[in-house]
């Protein structure tokens, strides 16, 4: 399923398929398992992008908030579950790695 996948991607690099193309191998339907390939089919380098810039803004955020400086460990930590665990495709825990755009950059935390 991962070299079907990765000639979708080849075939659509920049904005992926959308969910649109069903990967088809021999007539009969793939169910990609593999959360990278499946992120890369249906969002393209366009989608990969946005999703590190969103885990990356997300975990300074989290470290600035809780005032320690673990920015890192966040990142790997949600780069890892989302890939193992196909977390970009729960909305309510994807809505924790699309937090940080919503907060400003400079955030005033009084003690």
């Amino acid at each position: 399923a991962m070299l079907v996948a990765w000639k979708t991607f080849l075939k659509y690099p920049v904005l992926g398929t959308g969910g649109h193309v069903d990967l088809k191998f021999g007539g009969s339907k793939l169910f990609v398992v593999n959360a990278i390939a499946d992120i890369l089919i249906k969002c393209g380098l366009f989608g990969i992008i946005v999703f590190f810039i969103s885990i990356l803004k997300t975990s300074n955020f989290i470290s600035v908030v809780y005032n320690k400086n673990f920015n890192m460990v966040f990142f790997v930590f949600l780069l890892l579950s989302s890939f193992g665990f196909c977390f970009f495709k729960q909305y309510l825990l994807y809505s924790i790695i699309l937090m940080g755009w919503f907060y400003p950059n400079k955030i005033i935390i009084k003690k």
